[in-house]
This record gives structure tokens, C-alpha cells and sequence, in this order.
């Protein structure tokens, strides 16, 4: 699906691609990052617009609401008493850690990420979820993040995406996005990629941000993040409220699309009826990812039919963008536009991806008649030439004898 899954994502996205390092002391827990208890959304208002807002979401939930889809939430389980998850779909799940199940959430990310899936909410900034009728089914991977970790953790850790995806194949699951944007990737994850390939599940995943305030990585390798560079997953990147690109993302050509990754209201798992507007001061690949699963759902509620080729073929080719058959590395094919992927009807004729129906199609043939060949005449400039010379003769004979006629009565 390239050109021709976490607060765990907060701390794995930042970690270098190195073979080994140490990383440095880290908050362990989702919530003090990403929504602290003392956060002040009133006093302190997000800058530009709402996440949702910038992706259309009301004129979209006119047309699907997710209904029918289950999303598998690869990261760290969902706790469904939290008061914007009330009335939500939420089953049981899964649990590849040693924690007390997939509907216990210790370190609060994947509470924030179903919210933003499937949450609601009033006040100032209210929880909408892109697709608030799908159902969420929590895979959990993740328990409580270490402070310090190593490259054994990291290891683990995506045998327990492999894990996940796995489980997820076998318990027809119709999409899996997950917030982790791995240094690298592992047999054991590729392996259970290619099969969600094989068996029609489409896999979901951040792009990635740059590690440091280095330069550009130099190197496709250094731009890889895992499971986003495999080519059968949707590589989502983020833009910022005005939709424009972050220098703080990595560019490589496995973006997909770009989706907005900052100002989105979401729960804090810190509290049970506790939310706030995540991500107020930075855009994040990993809210990118999120929020593309949720306009994924969207568009195969509307299709139910159309298999991951198809369903990314629309987000792509209906993707905001400045030239329609332009890619960048920067956005990829767009800004995802949930209502003109639902309501797209593929002929063919579009500009920007191929389309898996038509693929790459061929210059139309002539329609008409043709245009007889002029012969050049080497005398085209010299003959108008001629005839006003000659007029001109004519015209100062004629003067000349219309003077001596004149002179000639005189006499």
C-alpha cells in the first residue's frame, strides 16, 4: 500500500535506532505526560483548532459512525468505567502481559487512545470519538513502562505486538492500529505482518518523530520505524492545526497520509471522570495513528465489502493535498478527508495512487479527425511583400498622372 501499532508510543517513538542505548530517566506513567491532573484547558485554551474539527468529523457522521467495525487497540488495555467510555462498545479482549486483563489500563494510554475512538463527553472541549458506534476490543501489550529501558525490553515488547496481531487474525478483528513506532523490527513482527497481509486485516501505525534536534537522519534505515515501514501497514504521520507538516516528524517515502496529532480532547485515565485536551503544545505521529484508525472505521462501516487495498486506496486518493497527483515526504498523499473517502466512487480517472480496481491506465485513445498537413510555402512572406509593392507602384503611377493631366489643362 506504499507508493509503486502507547504512551508506550511517547517513550518507544523517542528512542533511537541504534544497536544499543541507555535511555534516560522517563515519567512512567501516560497521564503525567500527556493530561497532568493539573493541566487547565480553561485558563490555558488549546491553540487552533480541535482535532476533530480539522477532520470534518460532523459532516462525516453523516454518512457512517463506525458501526459494525472492530478495532483492535494494540497497547496498554482500556479501563471502560471512565466516565467519556460510558455507553461505548468495549469488549474483553485480550492480555499478553501479566496484569489483571485487557480491561485494566495501569498505564493510562490506551484509555486516552479508545477515547478518541469511541468517547463522548460535554463541556468546553468535549470527548468526540471518530467513530463512536464501532467497537473497541483492547489487545494489551503493555502493562507499566520502565523508567529505564533496554534493548531486550524493546524486543519483548514487539513479540507482544506480533502477539497481538496474531490474536487479532484469528478473532476477525477488521483493523489493529497501534501508538509503538519501534527502532527496528524483529522476524516475529514481520512474520505476523505479512500474515495480517495475507488474511485481509489492516494494520494501523505512526510514522515516527525524529529522535533528537540532530539533523535529518541520513539513511532510509535511520528513518525506518516498526511496524509503520513494513509495506503492508498505513503509515500515518501528523500534521498540526492549521494542517501544516512538523519539522519534528520523521519524512521518508513509507508515509501514507498525515492526520492531525495535536489538540485532541481525550479521557485521563487518572481519573475516572477526568479528560483534557492532549497534546495542547506538540503534534504526535502516534495521535496521528489513532485518529486514522478512527476515519479508517468510518469509511469500512460505509463499505463493509471492500477489502484494506481498497479502503486505503480512498483514504489516500481523497487525501488533502496541494496537486493531486503530487506524493511528499512530508505528508505523503494527504490530509486524510473522511467524507470524501466514504462518499468516492472509483472510475479509474483520478489523479494521485493507483487504484488496486483500475490500476495504471493507459493515455485515451484519439477521438476526432485529423488535421490535414500544410505544406510550408517558402514564399508566404515574400508574396504579401509583392502584391503591396505592386499596390504602392500602382497607387504613385496614378498619382503622377493625375498631376501631369493637371498640369496639361493649365496650359
Amino acid at each position: 500500500m506504499r507508493r509503486l501499532l502507547a504512551a508506550s508510543g511517547l517513550v518507544l517513538a523517542l528512542l533511537s535506532p541504534g544497536a544499543a542505548f541507555a535511555a534516560p530517566e522517563r515519567e512512567s506513567s501516560f497521564n503525567d505526560i500527556s493530561c497532568p491532573a493539573d493541566q487547565n484547558d480553561i485558563d490555558e485554551p488549546p491553540q487552533g483548532r480541535l482535532s476533530y474539527d480539522v477532520l470534518g468529523l460532523t459532516a462525516a457522521h453523516q454518512f457512517a459512525t463506525g458501526e459494525g467495525v472492530r478495532i483492535g487497540l494494540i497497547d496498554s488495555g482500556v479501563n471502560p468505567n471512565h466516565a467519556s467510555l460510558q455507553g461505548a462498545n468495549i469488549e474483553g479482549g485480550a492480555d499478553f502481559t501479566d496484569s489483571d486483563g485487557a480491561t485494566t489500563d495501569n498505564f493510562g494510554s490506551g484509555t486516552t487512545y479508545a477515547s478518541f475512538l469511541v468517547g463522548s463527553t460535554d463541556g468546553m472541549y468535549p470527548v468526540r470519538g471518530l467513530a463512536p458506534d464501532a467497537t473497541i476490543v483492547p489487545i494489551k501489550i503493555l502493562d507499566r513502562v520502565p523508567e529505564n529501558m533496554d534493548n531486550a525490553y524493546i524486543e519483548a515488547t514487539a513479540g507482544r505486538l506480533a502477539e497481538g496481531i496474531n490474536w487479532a487474525i484469528d478473532n476477525d478483528i477488521d483493523l489493529v492500529v497501534t501508538a509503538l513506532a519501534l527502532p527496528r523490527g524483529f522476524p516475529s513482527l514481520e512474520q505476523a505482518v505479512a500474515r495480517a497481509e495475507a488474511e485481509g486485516l489492516l494494520i494501523i501505525a505512526p510514522a515516527g518523530e525524529l529522535t533528537s534536534d540532530d539533523d535529518e537522519p541520513e539513511t532510509d534505515a535511520d528513518r525506518a520505524r516498526f511496524p509503520a515501514s513494513y509495506d503492508s501497514v498505513f503509515s500515518v504521520t501528523a500534521v498540526a492545526p492549521d494542517g501544516s507538516s512538523s519539522d519534528a516528524m520523521l519524512r521518508s517515502d513509507q508515509v501514507d497520509v498525515a492526520a492531525p496529532g495535536q489538540n485532541i480532547p481525550g479521557a485521563s485515565n487518572a481519573n475516572n471522570n477526568m479528560s483534557c485536551v492532549v497534546a495542547k503544545e506538540y503534534t504526535s505521529s502516534l495521535n496521528a495513528a489513532i485518529n486514522a484508525a478512527g476515519v479508517a472505521a468510518l469509511v469500512m462501516s460505509a463499505h463493509p465489502d471492500e477489502g484494506p487495498d481498497m479502503i486505503t486506496y480512498r483514504l489516500e486518493v481523497t487525501a488533502i493535498r496541494p496537486t493531486a497527483g503530487q506524493y511528499n515526504t512530508a505528508t505523503g498523499w494527504g490530509i486524510l478527508n473522511p467524507s470524501g473517502a466514504i462518499n468516492f466512487v472509483d472510475d479509474g480517472l483520478a489523479h494521485g495512487p493507483l487504484s488496486p480496481e483500475y490500476g495504471e491506465q493507459a493515455e485515451p485513445e484519439f477521438q476526432g479527425q485529423d488535421v490535414p498537413a500544410i505544406e510550408p510555402d517558402p514564399q508566404r512572406v515574400t508574396k504579401p511583400l509583392a502584391w503591396v509593392g505592386l499596390a504602392a507602384g500602382s497607387a504613385l503611377g496614378l498619382a503622377l498622372l493625375l498631376v501631369a493631366a493637371g498640369r496639361w489643362r493649365k496650359k
